[in-house]
């Protein structure tokens, strides 16, 4: 296996592991605590500005010189920004959550270009390319659990009721919507890290080349 797959396995790890924590949620949030029904819903609400923030990440990286290293001053002031968005949501909700999810986020993001230490264009262009299939897929994830049926599973009236959600909809009275979004999507997030590369040969072109 060679030294970029397996950063790239590094890189995908913390999605994937969020969206594995997301589906023992949605089936036994009673064994693990109901509090986490709340925090996955605040978490995909907060992950909204992570999202957000992912074309300037993405263009940080990209006029960034120097190396690696340099990005992490802006990179740093950019997400003070953001965490600062994250605690109005922490008022709101009357929780710290928001915050802790928010840095955890944008960690996750980051964790990426340490682990892939390139400043190239093609670098840029794969980072530009997960924060667009993250951008699709949270606007769609969003309206396809908002519009369909979700099972409840595990999450039902006794971890609704404790969950004790602020406000009202359908992400609200029924959660189990919003964390089948975020086991999905960060699934996706996770495959994305792991297998995109916009400039890498196709199986035709290597053909071709032999």
């Amino acid at each position: 296996m060679s030294a970029q797959r397996v950063l790239r396995i590094a890189g995908a790890l913390p999605d994937a592991v969020v969206a594995l924590g997301c589906l023992v949620v949605w089936i036994a949030p009673h064994a693990i605590g109901v509090h986490w029904v709340k925090q996955v819903v605040v978490a995909m609400l907060v992950e909204f500005l992570a999202v957000h923030s992912g074309a300037f990440f993405s263009g940080v990286l990209e006029h960034s010189s120097g190396g690696w290293r340099r990005m992490v001053v802006p990179y740093l002031l950019l997400a003070s920004l953001y965490v600062l968005f994250a605690g109005a949501f922490a008022l709101a909700f009357g929780t710290w959550w928001p915050l802790q999810a928010m840095v955890v986020l944008i960690g996750m993001k980051f964790w990426t270009l340490i682990l892939d230490r390139d400043t190239s264009s093609r670098e840029a262009a794969r980072q530009q390319g997960i924060w667009v299939a993250s951008c699709a897929a949270y606007l769609i994830g969003a309206f396809l659990t908002a519009v369909l049926p979700v099972p409840e599973f595990g999450i039902d009236a006794a971890a609704r009721a404790a969950a004790d959600l602020p406000g009202t909809g359908a992400w609200v009275e029924q959660p189990q919507r919003v964390v089948a979004f975020a086991m999905a999507y960060f699934a996706l997030l996770a495959w994305m890290k792991l297998t995109h590369d916009p400039m890498a040969p196709t199986t035709g072109q290597g053909a071709r080349s032999s």
